[in-house]
């Protein structure tokens, strides 16, 4: 029997017993070295003006990872040099010295868990920094960074490949984790760079930062992603920072504690891109620019120079970004069409709709007045009424204990909660109705043209309005004024109940409107806020974070197109 077979039959120490998955056997086994090469054999000539050093880096498990199902990408960092001058190579090969590469070494086995799962750690490391620094590596102010986004940066002696230790740019870093793939300006040598989770595991924030080349911070700016994904690189321009969310979700805090992996695809999540400016970043620009888009539609008549002059520069050029971005999402959503009708979303309907006149489908313009309308009137609104409502009501703990008490009386279980049961609680209907009252999302007039009409002009109370007249009448002024609603700056829902003693004139609401233009999402519209409200007081118990400041300052919106909500701070706990 030779040597190859007696090797084949005897078993390696389960330390180094490798799954046999393909992520560890074969092209990808773990080489597990470290060491030097002088003067490497080279085939053919190297030209001797060529001089430089080439870093690779690379994940390389040292130890067979606790769960068979993790990923090579958990290997601990090593890193490749090869260093060329006068035509010869020298080649050099050396581990990043992590907390985790010098715990596992110490122990001689695998005490850290699975990628990205600090739940699936050995409990005595569980503080510890989980950077394997296996991903990238930069040169940046005279020495290598090793990095994984998961953590700060390790820094390495680029000649000796010896490990400095965690980088945090002098005290000036204040984030747990650190992209990848920061970029670095070849014109002056700036590092624009940025962290995800920033605020740890399953955070939602996000920090952008700015270096000078002698590692001097420049900018910093923290905002919040729409949700948590994996935004493993950015683009970079002169001007902007582009940072890129794509559906790849992080799991919930439950389903890593099962042992799951950090990330899972979410076909519901669409690619999502985010914009900043590089210089003078400010978390609320893009909030900001939206919001200077809905202001429009009440300054359509103002002089361009006025609106110019009134704004920034800068929040024009965000401003023009808005509308270039929503346009360039509904052209391309036009022109892809309904994908064999599997998309089934609400622009399905619209690209399948006819015009009742002609039963010809409507043109891409028309496409375009209904996508936008859609997209600020379908969304916003909603939002802001929901807001509106929670702010009353936790304004008014009695109010809230009413609802609460109808919806917990109703139903037993979160599965009852439909939009056909939730239609026979009054109160429920009542607080909606206060909340569009008090203060409606579209606070303003929606303006309607005096058409020619026989005989002759328009006549309003005594009022004539020739042919042509643009009139309306602002939601707010009716649902405020005392002649309709008895004590209207005040939140009481007991006024829309049958035989309420309150004055409730229903003829002057019309928070949607009223006529054949009225909104047509309203019936949708109902049916989320409905829906919404009843799964929130039913689950979660919900107070403001300062009362005395909330109740102080009252509730405000800005009147724009539509109405612009104020931020409400308030604490969320499960029921």
């Amino acid at each position: 029997m030779d040597i190859a077979q007696v090797t084949e039959k005897l078993q390696p120490q389960p330390e180094v017993a490798f799954p046999p998955t393909p992520f560890f056997q074969g092209p990808e086994a773990p080489c597990r070295f470290e060491g030097e090469v002088y003067n490497c054999i080279v085939r053919g000539t190297i030209p001797k003006e060529v001089e430089g050093t080439y870093y690779r880096c690379m994940p390389d498990a040292l130890w067979a990872p606790q769960y068979d199902d993790d990923v090579f990408i958990n290997g601990d960092g090593a890193i490749d040099a090869i260093r060329i001058k006068n035509g010869h190579a020298d080649f050099k090969q050396k581990y990043v010295r992590t907390s985790k590469f010098l715990i596992e070494r110490a122990a001689r086995q695998a005490i850290f868990g699975k990628y990205r799962n600090r739940h699936t750690d050995d409990p005595r490391v569980k503080h510890e920094i989980h950077s394997t620094a296996n991903t990238h590596i930069i040169y940046f102010e005279n020495q290598l960074l090793a990095l994984k986004e998961d953590s700060p940066p390790y820094a390495m002696d680029p000649d000796t490949l010896e490990t400095k230790g965690p980088y945090d740019f002098h005290g000036q870093y204040k984030g747990p984790t650190f992209t990848a793939h920061p970029k670095i300006d070849p014109t002056n040598g700036e590092m624009v760079t940025m962290g995800y989770e920033a605020k740890g595991d399953n955070t939602n924030d996000v920090v952008y930062y700015l270096f000078s080349k002698e590692g001097k911070k420049l900018e910093e700016c923290w905002f919040k992603a729409p949700y948590v994904g994996m935004m493993h690189d950015m683009a970079v321009t002169d001007k902007w920072v582009i940072f890129i969310l794509p559906p790849l979700e992080g799991q919930s805090v439950d389903e890593l504690k099962k042992g799951a992996k950090h990330f899972a695809w979410s076909e519901d999540r669409p690619l999502t891109f985010g914009i900043l400016p590089r210089r003078n970043p400010k978390p609320e620009g893009m909030e900001k620019s939206v919001q200077m888009v809905l202001k429009e539609g009440t300054m359509h008549r103002w002089p361009k120079g006025i609106w110019n002059y009134i704004h920034s520069k800068e929040d024009v050029v965000k401003r023009k970004y808005v509308y270039q971005k929503a346009i360039g999402a509904m052209m391309e959503r036009i022109q892809r069409g309904d994908e064999g009708g599997e998309r089934g979303d609400i622009f399905s309907n619209l690209l399948h709709a006819k015009q009742p006149e002609t039963g010809e489908p409507y043109n891409q313009r028309e496409l375009m007045g209904e996508a936008i309308l859609l997209l600020v009137a379908g969304s916003d609104t909603t939002s802001t009424a929901l807001t509106v409502i929670i702010w009353h009501l936790l304004a008014n703990p009695e109010t809230l204990e009413k609802l609460t008490s109808e919806v917990c009386g109703t139903f037993s279980s979160v599965e009852d909660i439909k939009y056909q049961s939730i239609q026979s609680l009054p109160y429920l209907h009542a607080v909606i109705e206060e909340g569009l009252r008090i203060c409606p999302p579209n606070p303003g007039l929606i303006p309607r043209v005096v058409v020619d009409r026989s005989p002759g002009n328009l006549v309003i109370g005594g009022h004539v309005f020739p042919s042509g007249t643009e009139i309306g009448v602002c939601n707010i002024s009716l649902h405020l004024n005392p002649k309709y609603f008895d004590n209207p700056k005040s939140f009481q829902p007991e006024r829309w109940l049958q035989d309420s003693p309150l004055k409730c004139n229903k003829t002057a609401f019309s928070p949607f409107s009223l006529g054949p233009r009225a909104c047509l999402g309203r019936n949708m519209a109902y049916m989320e806020m409905s829906l919404t409200l009843a799964l929130l007081v039913y689950q979660l118990k919900l107070s403001f974070t300062d009362p005395e400041k909330e109740l102080q300052d009252g509730f405000d919106v800005e009147d724009a197109f539509v109405a612009l909500k104020p931020k409400v701070r308030v604490q969320v706990a499960k029921v």
